[in-house]
């Protein structure tokens, strides 16, 4: 790559989606990961911890590591994660009919 690409939400996903694996500090690359059902790892950020939490929601917290000792671990279990992933989004759909119609 040259330093004048673009980088693009759309090139982003891309990215992600077709990868073997994604190594990331990324909120958005852990949820778009998840969504594309890709191997993952994640680490820390100097500031925040939106990664860290969204990996204790999706079940997949063992992928996180907060040092530099990486240990590459199994698959995800993606069933697990995608039955989580439609607990959330069911939820999301009550909260905002709820919004809607009261």
């Amino acid at each position: 790559m040259t330093s004048d690409t673009v980088w693009t939400f759309g090139r982003s996903c891309c990215i992600i989606k077709y990868a073997d694996c994604i190594f990331t500090n990324s909120f958005h690359a852990v949820c778009f990961g998840a969504l594309f059902q890709r191997d993952m790892y994640m680490f820390s950020r100097k500031y925040g911890g939106k990664a860290k939490d969204m990996c204790k929601v999706l079940g997949i917290e063992n992928r996180y590591f907060a040092d530099d000792m990486f240990v590459e671990r199994e698959p995800i279990p993606y069933g697990e994660v995608n039955s989580r992933i439609a607990c959330m989004k069911e939820r999301s759909k009550r909260w905002f009919e709820s919004a809607l119609y009261t």
